[in-house]
C-alpha cells in the first residue's frame, strides 16, 4: 500500500480532496471541488465541474455526481445532485435532492426541494416542491407543489400547493392555488 499526499493526476484524471485539501472531501473529475474551502467538509464531487464554487466553510455534506452538478453551489448544505447539470444553478439552497439532467437545474436558493427525472424542476422555484418524472413542474417557479408523472403540471408557472399524480396530469394548468 501506498500514502500519497495531496492530489493526483492519472491521465487527465484529478482524484484528491479538493482546493482546500480537507480529508473529509472526496474529489474526483477535472476541476471538481477545485474552489473547496479548507474548512469545508464532508462534501463529494465525482465529474468535471461537480462542486466547482464551492467556497465556504459552512458548505458541508453536499454530494455531487455528473458534469457540473452543483457546479454553482458556493454556501450551502446537505444537497444531493447526481446527473449532467443537476442543481447546476444552487448556490445557496439546503436540503435539495436532484436526480437526473438538469433536474433542478435553475434553482439557485431554494429549499427541501426534491426533483427526480431529466428537467424536473428544471425552473428557478422557491420551496417544499416535489417532482418525480421527466419534465415534472418543469416550469414552475413557486413552493408546496407535488408532481408526480411525466409531464405532471408541465406548463405551471406559479402557484403552490397543488398536487398532480398521472402521466401528464394537469399538464394544461398553467397557474393556480
Amino acid at each position: 500500500s501506498a500514502t500519497i499526499g495531496g492530489s493526483i493526476t492519472l491521465g487527465s484524471l484529478d482524484i484528491g480532496h479538493g482546493a482546500g485539501g480537507e480529508a473529509t472531501n472526496t474529489a474526483v473529475g477535472t476541476d471538481a471541488l477545485d474552489a473547496s474551502h479548507a474548512s469545508s467538509e464532508k462534501n463529494t464531487a465525482i465529474g468535471h465541474d461537480a462542486l466547482t464554487s464551492l467556497n465556504n466553510a459552512s458548505s458541508i455534506c453536499n454530494t455531487a455526481v455528473g458534469n457540473n452538478s452543483l457546479g454553482s453551489l458556493t454556501n450551502a448544505a446537505y444537497n444531493v445532485a447526481v446527473g449532467s447539470n443537476s442543481g447546476d444553478a444552487i448556490t445557496t439552497g439546503v436540503r435539495n435532492t436532484a436526480v437526473g439532467h438538469n433536474s433542478l437545474g435553475a434553482t439557485d436558493d431554494g429549499h427541501d426541494n426534491t426533483a427526480v427525472g431529466n428537467s424536473a424542476l428544471a425552473a428557478n422555484c422557491v420551496d417544499n416542491n416535489v417532482a418525480v418524472g421527466k419534465n415534472a413542474l418543469t416550469v414552475f417557479t413557486g413552493s408546496n407543489a407535488t408532481a408526480v408523472g411525466k409531464d405532471a403540471l408541465a406548463a405551471c408557472t406559479t402557484g403552490g400547493e397543488n398536487t398532480a399524480v398521472g402521466h401528464q396530469s394537469a399538464a394544461a394548468l398553467t397557474t393556480g392555488y
